[in-house]
């Protein structure tokens, strides 16, 4: 049970569509213009119930935003110096507390601290784009743009899990508003499609909002960190564009996404 559209709570999160009680009602459907019938048909074909396999991706997705950054956990410093090694293979860290965390958009000498809220699951999306796009990675973090590529994808996590309705938790800078049932059901569908469709969507995110920064800069007199929740607000507002197309897989994901990413450096 979640909220719905209007914030009412305990409601299915995807209800069946009322159906036409009469031939009266069904004709007055034509009445609508186009784009009314076909917004109308599509939510009653999208507003039936998760399959086994969505519930099963939704309730992995869920057990993976709950788990909790453990510093005391090797393997989850491991993932820390991972991320760090991939970023700069030539000056390797010993330490979870050192000020050069802070090259990587960390707020603090202690990376630990910042994933209070996101836990580690904000880290792993971090590891899995370094891992996978290791050249847009490093761009991000060295480029001399005073984007903090650490807090930033804490926020996209942040953003995806509430826009997903996959977790309520709010995180600390996050924008989102909950996608309609039918962007929820499109995007179950699509989980079922790759085995890293969340990871990849995230990504997509995090070029999004990199792409919108450097617009910033690149139109306005001055961008400061008190521009970032527009930023994510934007890139929201671009995801949302992309998953009311109803992608089918990744590549249609990808080809959705607004076209002046194909100009940047993540084509």
């Amino acid at each position: 049970m979640v909220a719905n559209e209007d914030g009412a709570d305990n409601v299915p999160l995807l209800r069946r569509a009322d159906k036409p009680s009469s031939s009266a009602q069904r004709r007055s459907i034509c009445c609508f213009d186009l784009y009314d019938c076909w917004d109308r048909l599509t939510w009653i074909f999208h507003s039936q119930p998760f399959t086994a396999a969505e519930e099963a991706k939704f309730n992995e997705l869920k057990v993976k935003s709950s788990i909790r950054y453990d510093k005391q956990n090797p393997e989850h410093e491991g993932l820390l110096f991972l991320l760090w090694n991939l970023a700069y293979p030539e000056s390797p860290l010993e330490t979870t507390k050192d000020p050069r965390w802070k090259e990587l958009g960390f707020q603090s000498n202690d990376p630990s601290t910042d994933f209070r809220g996101g836990g580690l699951f904000s880290l792993e999306n971090m590891c899995y784009f370094a891992e996978h796009y290791t050249e847009d990675f490093r761009a991000m973090v060295r480029t001399k743009t005073d984007f903090l590529f650490a807090a930033s994808a804490i926020n996209v996590t942040f953003m995806l899990v509430m826009f997903f309705k996959i977790s309520n938790s709010h995180g600390p800078g996050t924008v989102a508003q909950p996608a309609s049932d039918r962007i929820v059901k499109g995007f179950a569908e699509l989980l079922t499609t790759h085995e890293n469709a969340f990871q990849e969507t995230y990504c997509l995110c995090i070029k999004m909002l990199f792409q919108t920064w450097l617009d910033y800069i690149a139109t306005r007199e001055e961008v400061t960190l008190l521009d970032f929740p527009e930023a994510l607000k934007d890139t929201q507002v671009e995801l949302k564009s992309i998953m009311e197309r109803r992608p089918k897989n990744l590549f249609q994901l990808r080809s959705f996404a607004p076209s002046h990413l194909s100009n940047s450096a993540f084509s």
